[in-house]
């Protein structure tokens, strides 16, 4: 993929692992402010449920956060923040083709997507 004439495999986000597979490392902005903290549960430092934040993860994260930041990033810690959300919204699972096929048989299904 391209994005504003550089490709995405050319910035801090994407890298390649050394068994030859690629990281995609997902970040954005966001206030820390007394909103955030009510809503979220957070940890500092410490990584409090290795199943919901994969070592391999973090470790990419902190190494996207150095190529943007420079060394300096390594000093911050890493915050692990975590908000449980309830959906009432229908989730379709599967394969590209057999969901669009799915929802395509229900119109109805879709004005609830």
């Amino acid at each position: 993929a391209v994005d504003n004439g550089r490709k995405l495999c050319d910035t801090a986000f994407v890298s390649r692992r050394k068994d030859g597979t690629h990281a995609l490392v997902q970040t954005w902005s966001t206030n820390i402010n007394d909103q955030f903290r009510s809503d979220f549960q957070i940890s500092e430092e410490e990584n409090p449920d290795p199943t919901k934040f994969l070592p391999q993860a973090v470790s990419e994260f902190q190494e996207a956060m150095e190529q943007l930041f420079g060394p300096a990033a390594n000093s911050c810690p890493v915050w692990f923040c975590h908000k449980q959300l309830v959906s009432t919204s229908p989730a379709v699972v599967g394969f590209s083709e057999a969901v669009l096929a799915h929802v395509n048989e229900r119109p109805e299904l879709m004005r609830k997507l």
